[in-house]
């Protein structure tokens, strides 16, 4: 199995307030990064039937289930800060693809890119959606690198969740997804987007 520590984050919609308490009181970067969650968590709340949130504090719980290590998304929007041209990707199935939203811009992957634009004005950002419709991580790992990794993204949302089964089969071929983002030379930043039982 994949250890907490190599991901940036994994998002899920169950509270565990313990494992964020520390991190609302750090540096303004973190802060960027907890409205990065704060989009995914109530776009993927949405999209799964989920509960909408009251406040901001409370959807940060809910979708923050592992911290793991954010070096190489501090290390992202730096870069961003200073101006750099980024690739931000998208692996998945139909939530990822957008089949859920009333428009190709109201998909979670298109309004996480709208979120880097808009945080990051400085800094120009290329959008690669690799969502395709019914696909689990089995098909995903076969098709990481021809439909994303070649573009060299420097963030990727990775979101296999309605079709992957809760077997160790899924989980050994949503590994095979991570390790091949996560091991390539380009180093992205990982956000991973999954059911975690609690």
């Amino acid at each position: 199995m994949i250890q907490k520590s190599c991901i940036s984050y994994i998002v899920k919609m169950a509270v565990r307030p313990q494992d964020i308490s520390e991190y609302l009181k750090q540096k303004q970067w973190q802060k960027n990064c907890q409205n990065l969650l704060l989009v995914l968590g109530r776009i993927y709340g949405k999209r799964r039937g989920g509960k909408i949130y009251m406040n901001e504090i409370e959807a940060l719980q809910a979708s923050l289930a592992v911290r793991g290590n954010h070096t190489r998304l501090k290390r992202l929007m730096k870069r961003a800060e200073q101006g750099e041209k980024l690739h931000i990707g998208f692996l998945g199935g139909s939530i990822t693809q957008g089949s859920l939203a009333s428009t190709k811009e109201t998909c979670y992957a298109a309004l996480v890119h709208q979120w880097w634009q808009k945080k990051f004005p400085q800094s120009e950002f290329s959008y690669i959606n690799a969502g395709i419709g019914g696909t689990t991580s089995l098909y995903g790992a076969a098709r990481t690198w021809e439909d994303l990794m070649r573009y060299r993204p420097d963030f990727v949302v990775v979101d296999f969740t309605v079709n992957d089964e809760s077997t160790t089969f899924f989980q050994e071929t949503y590994e095979g997804v991570i390790r091949q983002v996560y091991g390539d030379e380009t180093k992205p930043a990982v956000v991973i987007m999954n059911n975690i039982p609690v």
